[in-house]
């Protein structure tokens, strides 16, 4: 992202503008990724629009849960995401854009329901399953 500049929110104000975008794909199928979730945008007035922007800048962070299916055996899996957005600075906005990075999930015994997941700045988790309301055993992306 050039110095000072944001990229448009997953749901930008006007039709024009470029949204963030998750995606997944390589699922293998014995997992299953929740819907992407977006932190709140921050909002911003630029003189070439008449809307308030909403946008993203710094580092910024999004999530999906991913969740290992019973059927599931123990092993490595490989999964890619992908993000496309469009950077801008107050006056002037880039092409369109996507970074792509694979993603190692370790599912260990799906008794315990065990998991780990490797990215780029993602710690290494291993242990006990990290489990919200009614979920199956399985990791958190983040």
């Amino acid at each position: 992202m050039p110095e000072g500049g944001h990229i448009e929110a997953h749901e930008p104000p006007e039709p024009f503008l470029i949204p963030t975008v998750l995606r997944f794909e390589g699922l293998p199928d014995d997992l299953e990724v929740g819907p992407p979730r977006y932190p709140a945008p921050v909002e911003r007035t630029l003189a070439w629009s008449p809307a308030v922007l909403r946008v993203y800048r710094g580092t910024v962070r999004f999530e999906a849960e991913v969740r290992v299916l019973p059927r599931a055996r123990p092993g490595r899996r490989t999964l890619t995401a992908e993000l496309s957005y469009q950077a801008c600075t107050e006056t002037v906005c880039l092409p369109p854009s996507s970074e792509r990075v694979e993603i190692t999930i370790e599912v260990g015994s799906t008794e315990v329901g065990s998991a780990a997941v490797d990215g780029p700045e993602t710690p290494r988790r291993s242990g006990p399953p990290m489990r919200g309301p009614g979920d199956r055993p399985g990791t958190r992306l983040r």
